[in-house]
């Protein structure tokens, strides 16, 4: 029995090593890590992208790992269109550095989060650190400059800037393959005096002139236009003379109806109109019924 019961613990036993390497094994394909310093907070707003390989089984458990300091801003993964939804994580801490947990059903994952930078007068200073718990089979860094910033000094270095399409400038580092628990740092400062944020500076990457594509020119439609508007004063003319003839047509009217009798018709059926708005008077009338005018009676 005790034989038993010795070799069933050292099976047991076996099986937390083999967890654990399964747990190990796990990596990603590519991370990419966007820092953008002063962006549209005064802060540092790190983005990450991950992607697992393609041999990973979905649904996948990670612990991704930000600073403690760090104050999330979005968790998410693509959907089948490649949008990206929230995700719901649970958030520990790990001495200095808070986990991320989550079960991930996509192969992209973005994490983003803001963290403070160290401030001496002008001067700002901060290090980012790749934590190193997953391996990574290609690792690049983005470092966005911040606008009015002088004296940037990137460690390690990552060579010379490219103006990107939003007008700011960027540098780019491939650092390559890393393994586990191999971290990686970049420490940034510059001096800046003002207080701009590099998200309300956006610039466009070429001149807005008449060569820039979908760009619509109003001399080229403006003998269209000219034309419309020659059209419709056309229109408003004709319509204004109708509306002036059917006015003349009405007043005629109304001057025919209004004709005050002459003396001979007067004499001749024996009534009396009045010669002021041409109403025939009733007989003995004085004055007409109709305007008041004093009537003038034939001898």
């Amino acid at each position: 029995m005790r034989k038993w019961f010795l070799i069933l613990s050292i099976l047991l036993l076996g099986q937390f090593p083999f967890s654990a390497k399964a747990q190990g094994s796990l990596s990603f394909s590519t991370v990419t890590v966007d820092i953008w310093p002063e962006y549209d907070q005064p802060n540092v707003l790190v983005i990450y992208h991950y992607a697992l390989p393609q041999d990973v089984s979905l649904p996948a458990k990670l612990q991704l790992l930000v600073p403690l300091s760090a104050n999330i801003n979005a968790v998410a993964v693509s959907d089948s269109s490649g949008t990206l939804v929230t995700a719901s994580y649970d958030k520990t801490s790990t001495g200095e550095w808070s986990a991320l947990s989550l079960e991930a059903n996509s192969r992209n994952i973005q994490v983003e989060y803001y963290d403070d930078y160290q401030l001496q007068g002008d001067k700002r200073t901060y290090t980012f650190t790749w934590p190193g718990n997953y391996s990574v089979d290609a690792f690049t860094v983005s470092f966005q400059q911040p606008v009015d910033a002088s004296g940037l000094k990137l460690t390690p270095d990552l060579g010379s800037g490219k103006v990107g399409a939003d007008g700011l400038t960027y540098f780019n580092g491939n650092v390559g393959a890393l393994t586990v628990n191999q971290t990686y740092s970049l420490k940034f400062e510059y001096t800046k005096t003002s207080t701009r944020l590099s998200g309300q500076n956006v610039q466009t990457s070429a001149p807005l002139d008449s060569n820039v594509q979908g760009r619509v020119s109003l001399s080229d439609y403006l003998p269209w236009i000219l034309g419309g508007l020659g059209g419709l004063l056309a229109v408003g003319g004709i319509v204004a003379g109708i509306i002036y003839w059917r006015n003349e047509q009405k007043q005629a009217k109304r001057s025919s109806r209004r004709r005050r009798p002459s003396s001979s018709e007067q004499e001749s059926t024996g009534d009396i109109y009045c010669n002021q708005c041409g109403k025939r008077a009733q007989p003995g009338d004085v004055f007409c019924r109709a305007c008041g005018t004093r009537l003038r009676h034939s001898s």
